[in-house]
């Protein structure tokens, strides 16, 4: 898979969405990550829409807050081939927010393993509300 970019599309704006991701989409954790997703029904050309997030109540400073964000944007930019394939696969689109729950600073490794992990718990969690669905 050679498309690594994270382009204006691929980013979870909309603020109706988003308060539709945070009321009733589903979540889950993979520590130090909160997962939240939800079906969209959006029109960019990207499967998947995306929102990273901190906390000000544990990060105080901007610089700190901005850095864990952009280090979660990495991440997910290197690995999204995983749940895009899965997204491709079932024809669906979502919304997805990353919220960084821990209260010290990650370096990239960790979270590039932890995000790699979210992104395959995102799959299995999606495909088994799916089966509940039907």
């Amino acid at each position: 898979m050679g498309n690594f970019t994270f382009r204006k599309g691929e980013k979870l704006c909309s603020r109706k969405t988003i308060a539709e991701v945070m009321g009733k989409g589903h979540s889950f954790l993979v520590h130090p990550f909160r997962v939240s997703y939800i079906e969209s029904t959006h029109t960019e050309p990207y499967p998947a829409q995306v929102l990273t997030g901190v906390s000000k109540r544990n990060f105080k400073k901007a610089v700190d807050r901005n850095r864990i964000k952009r280090l979660m944007r990495e991440a997910y930019r290197t690995n999204k081939n995983v749940l895009y394939k899965y997204l491709q696969e079932q024809d669906v689109k979502l919304a997805v927010m990353f919220i960084y729950i821990g209260r010290e600073m990650p370096n990239y490794d960790e979270t590039k393993d932890k995000i790699i992990l979210a992104l395959q718990r995102l799959c299995e969690e999606h495909a088994a509300q799916q089966k509940t669905s039907e």
